[in-house]
């Protein structure tokens, strides 16, 4: 308990430095400004995820036994013991309800029968494209053209992208255009992904998005064939 009062108060002395507050500026003011989450709360949060994972997950049995028969004496906590003590209030907020575990297949088995492959579409690659001369950009738009002709109607295409708004941090959203074999409508998604991130965090959800699309054309399409082959192409 000491040692979480003094981080405690390392934080709040941390941050009236930043923000530029004075000694005696009241935290809770300073953490609401600032958007910092006492120590306290996150510790609930980070003990109640940790518990609500070790509950369904199947791979951690045994340490779902060594949590239910742990025990403390007086205040002094094991590790385990801690873990439900501190996720009590979320137990009697689920009290009543059906948890279920989030299937799990392993990776092994997930690309067992599959196959992966890279494939550069532009040869000059995708980065600072609006960089580059107009012959150069005309060049890459000829390039992603001739890719597309070649692959539709034999494979099932997506292409994904996101960025942020003014800034390496900003706005973020992302986008996907999945193009079916044959003559099938081209489907596209979009997604707002949050109002502070990064390009990176917007490019994996997109990635995210596209394969959400391909799942759902292969849930839902009539024709399929014994081996189906996919491209799907992010920056």
């Amino acid at each position: 308990m000491k040692d979480k009062n003094k981080l405690e108060n390392t934080q709040n002395e941390s941050l009236r430095r930043i923000v530029g507050a004075k000694a005696h500026s009241s935290s809770v003011a300073i953490e609401v400004i600032t958007g910092i989450i006492p120590i306290k709360i996150r510790i609930r949060d980070l003990c109640s995820r940790e518990y609500l994972r070790l509950i369904t997950s199947p791979n951690c049995y045994y340490l779902t036994k060594l949590m239910e028969t742990s025990s403390r004496k007086s205040l002094n906590f094991t590790p385990m013991c801690y873990l439900t003590t501190v996720s009590k209030q979320l137990c009697r907020s689920l009290d009543g309800c059906t948890i279920r575990g989030v299937p799990h297949t392993s990776s092994k088995i997930l690309f067992s029968t599959s196959k992966l492959t890279t494939v550069s579409v532009i040869t000059r690659g995708n980065r600072n494209y609006h960089d580059r001369s107009p012959g150069e950009q005309k060049q890459d738009v000829e390039e992603a053209n001739d890719f597309i002709k070649a692959k539709k109607g034999k494979q099932v295409i997506v292409f994904t992208d996101g960025s942020v708004c003014s800034g390496t941090v900003g706005c973020g959203a992302c986008a996907a255009v999945l193009i079916p074999p044959g003559e099938g409508v081209v489907v596209t998604d979009s997604k707002a992904v949050a109002m502070k991130t990064d390009s990176v965090t917007c490019e994996f959800e997109g990635v995210l998005l596209g394969v959400k699309l391909i799942l759902n054309f292969f849930r839902t399409t009539s024709y399929r064939r014994s081996r189906e082959s996919t491209c799907l192409h992010f920056q």
